[in-house]
């Protein structure tokens, strides 16, 4: 005990004869505590409580995986996303989606906000409702499909107040004219903290096989289906 006390009060007197380096050690400290917070609150939040679907443990991430290597890669081409969609068996749906900045404009002010280009059956396999208006129908994610846009809760309320009438409205995003079908519940920000939602166009016979935009896949596994059973499949 008496040398931890030693020890304490020699590490004061350096620190006072040192000022620089007691400001440099508080700032590490104070810096390291707060990403290790940030890093639980992720963890915690994706792995420990679950994704906030209705039995969200039932979603699984779809990946590209090197036989030869053993590498992965949680993205694939349009293409391969259509294949693994049309021969799986192990889920209810497979979706997909890439996240990406959407510059939005109309007649409230101009503001960038983070979006997600999706396939027209992502929220069916997340299971999740809009708490307004609908969510994307089959065949609005192909091209020529009408333009459609649904909105995040927070943003319906920062630009719209709130207002049922929101819905019809048209709302300027990327400089493309979208109409807007829906609003996802508060607390909807898949796959990260997106406010904004937008069809997917995709053309697969318009591409050469790898071509296009690269997208993230995931499925909801059937009702008796375990995570190593989809991945044999």
């Amino acid at each position: 005990m008496q040398a931890l006390l030693r020890d304490i009060r020699f590490g004061a007197r350096t620190l006072r004869k040192t000022p620089g380096l007691a400001f440099v050690a508080i700032l590490a400290l104070t810096l390291g505590i707060g990403l290790t917070t940030m890093m639980f609150s992720i963890v915690y939040g994706a792995l420990m409580k679950g994704l906030p679907f209705p039995d969200g443990d039932r979603i699984a991430a779809v990946q590209r995986v090197n036989r030869a290597t053993g590498d992965d890669n949680d993205a694939m081409s349009i293409h391969e996303y259509l294949e693994v969609a049309q021969q799986q068996r192990s889920f209810t749906g497979v979706a997909t989606y890439y996240a990406g900045t959407v510059n939005v404009s109309g007649a409230e002010r101009a503001e960038r906000y983070d979006g997600a280009f999706v396939s027209a059956n992502l929220f069916r396999v997340l299971n999740v409702q809009p708490v307004l208006g609908r969510s994307f129908r089959d065949g609005e994610d192909k091209p020529g499909a009408e333009k459609v846009v649904v909105l995040g809760y927070r943003m319906w309320q920062d630009r719209f107040d709130g207002k049922a009438d929101a819905l019809g409205q048209s709302l300027r995003a990327n400089g493309v004219t979208y109409t807007i079908i829906g609003v996802m519940p508060e607390g909807m920000l898949f796959p990260a903290n997106q406010q904004i939602w937008l069809p997917l166009p995709h053309d697969p016979v318009a591409l050469e096989w790898g071509e296009g935009q690269w997208v993230t896949t995931i499925g909801r596994l059937r009702d008796g289906v375990t995570l190593d059973q989809a991945s044999v499949d």
